[in-house]
């Protein structure tokens, strides 16, 4: 079938004067939208300009998006694969400095030194909540069950298991109930997981540390009697174990982040403006200055220090310092990592107590790192076998 417009109804649609290429309705139309496509990028480079004049002591730059980058496209690819390598360039080739500058995945940011840990960790200046929100696009249509896990609420709600919560938020309309309780699987699980996935890979590369463990869990149950949060207490050698795996691959290269909610001015004079995203960064657990043999595995680390006097609490696993943030630190500490501490611990002592593992033929376990995050090798091997021995 043909279409075919009357041609004394063109005038009434594009106005008698005009023509198909001249400035009618298809002409005005061509111009307003390509004048419309300049005036937007214009606004948006002179917006992303405007950001280096500001209150902020100027800081060096790692990643500087170049001047036809206006989106940052390309310098948040190069965080997003190579966030770990660039935070230690930065910080060899900005050693004098108090932190830099970089691109991240939600833009821009100013990553600290780790020595500015201690004065920002309990500082209510800076605001997780607000990063939580930016990050996870609260002011967007269809995100905005980030505000319910935003909430600082004084009054505990009423519910206190998600079976519930659910059924009660769905407000009688059809979910999927398993597919809700894999989502705050992957909130509360993926870091006890990893921890859990990096401790079984470290021991098979180091088996000469598994022998010591199994004789200090036989020994600690049998003196306590059985499971209980005393004999887990007790087992320091596994708990020096598990803290220096995450010493050596914490979960993120980040231990404090978030966004200043005032002017905030840092104790060597650096002065940040309010809305600054920051990170303070966990390269200290790599630090010579800081441990001895740094980039060696020592499975025996902690329990040494543990009985150097004044370390005895700062050594163990659910501790946080600026020299181990595998938990974070102050205020926006893990507050579950008691739990997943006791959690780990137990999984771990029917895994020595009841197997013997090691690395497959061939593999060498290799950290991942995209964005924020180091991921122990989902794709390692190895080789398994149960033991005689039960318990």
């Amino acid at each position: 079938m043909e279409a075919s417009i009357d041609p004394q109804l063109v005038p009434q649609m594009t106005g008698s004067n005009s023509t198909a290429s001249g400035d009618g309705l298809y002409g005005v139309s061509s111009v307003y939208v390509a004048f419309s496509t300049v005036l937007a990028v214009t606004l948006a480079a002179l917006s992303f300009l405007s950001k280096g004049s500001s209150k902020s002591t100027p800081l060096p730059w790692v990643n500087r998006p170049s001047t036809f980058d206006v989106l940052q496209m390309g310098a948040k690819y190069r965080f997003l694969m190579g966030a770990g390598d660039m935070v230690k360039k930065g910080f060899e080739d900005f050693s004098d400095s108090p932190g830099f500058r970089m691109v991240a995945d939600a833009g821009e940011i100013v990553m600290l030194d780790p020595k500015f840990a201690a004065e920002l960790k309990n500082d209510h200046r800076v605001d997780f909540v607000k990063l939580f929100l930016r990050d996870f696009h609260e002011g967007i249509p269809g995100f905005d069950f980030t505000q319910q896990g935003a909430r600082d609420a004084k009054i505990l709600r009423e519910f206190d298991d998600t079976v519930e919560w659910a059924e009660k938020a769905a407000k009688g309309l059809p979910y999927d109930a398993s597919a809700v309780q894999l989502l705050f699987s992957m909130a509360a699980m993926h870091t006890t997981t990893d921890l859990l996935t990096q401790v079984i890979l470290d021991l098979a590369a180091h088996p000469e540390v598994i022998e010591p463990l199994r004789q200090e869990i036989d020994t600690v149950l049998r003196e306590e009697g059985g499971w209980t949060k005393a004999a887990l207490h007790k087992m320091k050698l596994l708990d020096s174990v598990l803290k220096e795996c995450q010493r050596m691959k914490p979960a993120a290269i980040s231990g404090l982040r978030g966004v200043l909610n005032a002017d905030v001015t840092l104790s060597d004079g650096t002065r940040l403006e309010k809305n600054t995203s920051i990170a303070v960064s966990s390269h200290l657990h790599w630090d010579e200055a800081t441990y001895e043999n740094p980039q060696e595995w020592d499975g025996w680390r902690f329990y040494n220090l543990r009985q150097t006097p004044g370390k005895e609490h700062s050594s163990q696993l659910v501790s946080t310092s600026p020299e181990h943030m595998g938990f974070g630190i102050g205020t926006h500490a893990c507050p579950g990592r008691f739990f997943g501490a006791h959690e780990v611990k137990v999984a771990l002592c029917h895994f020595l107590l009841r197997y013997d593992w090691k690395l497959a033929e061939g593999v060498v376990p290799q950290t991942r790192t995209f964005m924020w995050s180091l991921v122990a090798d989902p794709k390692a091997k190895v080789s398994i076998k149960r033991r005689c021995v039960y318990y």
